[in-house]
């Protein structure tokens, strides 16, 4: 009996102890994180803690104090980069960071609200100096967290879920500009590390801005768009995009009214160096495109756009993308020959080139003027170590090295089009077969030479 009781305390301190335990496991993964934002060029200006027995609250302040070292901290976990005048005005932003978390740390998740407090004195002094009073609404604006992130972070399984506050933002300048911002509905979701998460996802239901001034009015509407996107590493991703609806609408006192409405866009965009070689894939489409102006209606129906560049020598292409990334931060004029230099080495090592589909189903001119379509497939090849000492400069000798397969299929209507435009286009015909009412060309090129549906162009 003695030892049960001994046992069944040990088991209710042990217990009780776990709010005690859990406050200084993540105080100290905390003090690791800050203290890694510290040496990378941020300055905590403010900490304050509320600390009870099950939950514990945290307020942070952060300046940026070294826009150049965070950034290219940040740029350790990503593939893109920002530019070097974004970094110049990040210096003295000021950040503030809310933390809410049980203190038992596989009850619940952590609770984070981000904001922005000050922009940089240098992005104030800009704004300042054209409109004093849209300073001061920015300063407002960002003192009661007009623009504010909350995420809830599973700290066990690396989960987190959150959203972005809504916006809904009206100013008129003194110049007597207006200006419209809406955010509604935007919310997120993801796995991994904040900083650099393996995967991410979000939604936002509308984003619509509308800028007015003395001769024109612009207004941009983008419905239900989606964010999925997955990071292996720096050179392994992939990222879609997509849109209900994207509408442009330009109201101008010279060209008058221009309405442009795309529905259903949608992008993917991937890049992978997990096999022996690199590959990178681009795939954008839409639905319909509508564009009304004064003059003109077009319609564009069932767009297509499909390429794969594949068989890259990935040491080349991972070299190359640190370049081109050291020269988005940085200006260095032998960067320059550097990117060159690694051009010329991918072209050397070979690639391929595809060109699954790009076309076009329907062009409809001012509703009445049915143009049909366009289908465009390629397949370029470049062998390795067919060329040597290439000049991008005078690339003109890689077309003796490439072999080419390019089939187009146009419609009749759309080729006088173009003709129209371009009378030289007509002298094509004559290599042409007809198809119902369209026109082909099988084009190959194969080491200089260059035929058409069997045809040899001399």
């Amino acid at each position: 009996m003695k030892k049960l009781f001994i046992i069944a305390s040990i088991i209710l301190v042990a217990i009780a102890s776990l709010p005690l335990i859990g406050n200084k496991l993540i105080d100290a993964e905390l003090n690791t994180r800050i203290a890694t934002l510290v040496s990378n060029g941020v300055d905590v200006q403010k900490e304050v803690t509320d600390s009870k027995y099950l939950d514990t609250k945290r307020h942070y302040e952060f300046v940026i104090k070294d826009s150049d070292k965070f950034i290219q901290y940040l740029a350790k976990f990503s593939h893109t980069q920002i530019p070097p005048y974004i970094n110049s005005l990040l210096d003295g932003t000021r950040m503030g960071m809310d933390l809410h978390y049980n203190n038992i740390p596989i009850s619940k998740a952590v609770s984070i609200d981000l904001y922005p407090l000050a922009l940089s004195q240098e992005a104030m002094q800009e704004i300042q100096a054209q409109d004093t009073d849209f300073a001061i609404y920015v300063e407002n604006f960002l003192n009661k967290a007009g623009l504010s992130y909350h995420l809830d972070y599973n700290v066990v399984t690396q989960e987190f879920d959150g959203k972005i506050k809504d916006i809904d933002e009206n100013y008129t300048f003194t110049s007597g500009e207006k200006l419209k911002a809406k955010l509604y509905d935007s919310v997120f979701s993801g796995k991994g590390l904040l900083i650099a998460p393996e995967s991410i996802r979000s939604s936002t239901k509308l984003i619509h801005l509308d800028v007015t001034n003395k001769t024109n009015r612009i207004i941009i509407d983008l419905n239900n768009t989606q964010l999925k996107s997955d990071f292996e590493s720096r050179s392994t991703y992939q990222t879609q995009i997509q849109t209900d609806i994207l509408k442009l609408n330009i109201n101008d006192e010279q060209t008058g009214k221009t309405v442009v409405n795309l529905d259903n866009p949608k992008m993917s965009f991937s890049s992978s160096t997990k096999g022996p070689k690199a590959q990178l894939k681009a795939k954008i489409s839409f639905d319909d495109l509508n564009f009304e102006s004064k003059n003109q209606t077009v319609l564009l129906t069932d767009f297509n756009y499909d390429l794969l560049l594949k068989d890259i020598d990935k040491d080349t292409y991972e070299a190359l993308s640190k370049l081109i990334e050291s020269a988005k931060q940085k200006t260095d004029p032998s960067l320059e020959s550097k990117i060159q230099k690694q051009l010329e080495q991918l072209f050397m090592r070979g690639f391929e080139l595809q060109l699954y589909d790009l076309g076009i189903k329907k062009i409809m001119l001012n509703k009445v003027k049915d143009l049909e379509g366009i289908s465009i497939n390629s397949e370029i090849k470049l062998a390795p170590n067919s060329v040597s000492n290439i000049n991008l400069l005078s690339a003109i000798g890689l077309l003796d090295k490439i072999d080419l397969d390019l089939y187009i299929e146009i419609s009749k209507p759309l080729f006088v089009l173009i003709t129209e435009s371009n009378p030289m286009v007509a002298l094509s015909q004559g290599y042409a077969k007809e198809k119902v009412n369209s026109l082909v060309y099988d084009i190959k090129m194969k080491k200089g030479a260059v035929s058409v549906n069997g045809k040899r162009i001399k």
